[in-house]
């Protein structure tokens, strides 16, 4: 367990209020080096949600050549995601998508055509 846990006592519930954001995950299935699966990602938010995280935004990569993530690609895995959480029972969890990119060709060409998933002003 993490040190400041054990000095403290307290359970880690009370350490994320309902504000709370985890703005860097990688819960969008068979899109990067993140979760592998829907049911991989159900499991991580689960974890996630008992520690009293309940609110995300998902960052996937975008590296040309790598990830080749576009955010239409990203918005439909987080449809298919949310849709999935549904359908476990999963209704009090929020998420969002925002993308983690690379800054190379592809983001300029991105940036150009205003083609970006930004954490902020969604």
């Amino acid at each position: 367990m993490l040190s400041f846990l054990k000095k403290n006592k307290q359970p880690i519930t009370t350490l994320f209020s309902d504000s709370y954001i985890d703005i860097h995950s990688h819960l969008l299935p068979n899109i990067d080096d993140g979760s592998k699966s829907f049911e991989e990602s159900t499991e991580l938010i689960k974890r996630l949600s008992s520690y009293g995280i309940k609110n995300f935004v998902v960052t996937p990569h975008v590296m040309d050549g790598v990830w080749n993530n576009t955010s239409k690609d990203i918005q439909q895995k987080l449809f298919e995601l949310t849709n999935y959480l549904s359908s476990q029972g999963l209704n009090d969890i929020n998420i969002r998508a925002a993308a983690e990119y690379m800054i190379d060709n592809n983001f300029e060409k991105l940036l150009s055509k205003k083609d970006l998933l930004p954490i902020k002003d969604q």
